[in-house]
């Protein structure tokens, strides 16, 4: 048994013996106090926290003392490439999110946003853009909370939501393919003419 396994038995040994601490009266705490300082003195410093108020002492935790990396731990990092790659997928995570958010409204699966202002919220009652949330009632919430933000005029339709997803699917996988295999440079050009393609009228 080399020098480092036999400390870390001592360490544990000494973990065992100091959760009665909490429990002992005011000379024991002191005597464990002075037990642990004696050991620690002798023991490696381990990233180990216990749960007493009694800390680890400045000469045993330097900054100067070595840290040993686990050889299961070790660390990698990735080149500039893999994380432009990265980053493109990414953008296309949000892209699919914002293109759902779109079906959703568009087939009556979700609510409009909020107004922004209250001439927007105007604007919105005068089109009749809204329906009445009959769950709410009025004496108890305010008038605001019983407003649901949607276009009433559409009906729900989860199929039609669905086939639409389904018919966007070889559009998103061929630009994923392309930021698998085309230089970073021309697949960023490649996703933001997908973007434009997805949102004409916001895309910048």
């Amino acid at each position: 048994m080399d020098t480092s396994q036999l400390d870390q038995l001592q360490y544990r040994a000494w973990c065992n013996r100091i959760q009665g601490y909490y429990g002992a009266d005011r000379n024991k705490k002191k005597k464990l106090k002075r037990e642990y300082k004696m050991n620690m003195n002798s023991l490696e410093c381990y990233n180990t926290t216990l749960r007493t108020d009694i800390s680890c002492p400045p000469t045993v935790c330097s900054s100067k003392q070595e840290r040993k990396t686990p050889m299961n731990m070790q660390l990698t990092t990735n080149t500039p490439e893999q994380n432009m790659r990265e980053y493109l997928n990414s953008r296309i995570f949000g892209i699919r999110n914002r293109k759902d958010d779109e079906l959703n409204r568009q087939f009556g699966l979700d609510t409009d946003s909020p107004p922004a202002s209250a001439e927007e919220a105007f604007e919105r009652v005068k089109a009749g853009r809204y329906v009445i949330n009959p769950d709410v009632n009025p004496m108890y919430y305010s008038w605001y909370r019983c407003i649901i933000w949607c276009d009433p005029s559409i009906k729900k339709d989860p199929e039609g939501c669905r086939l639409a997803r389904l018919a966007l699917e070889p559009k998103f996988k061929a630009i994923e393919d392309t930021i698998a295999i085309q230089s970073p440079q021309d697949a960023l050009t490649a996703l933001q003419a997908f973007e434009k393609e997805m949102f004409p009228t916001t895309a910048a």
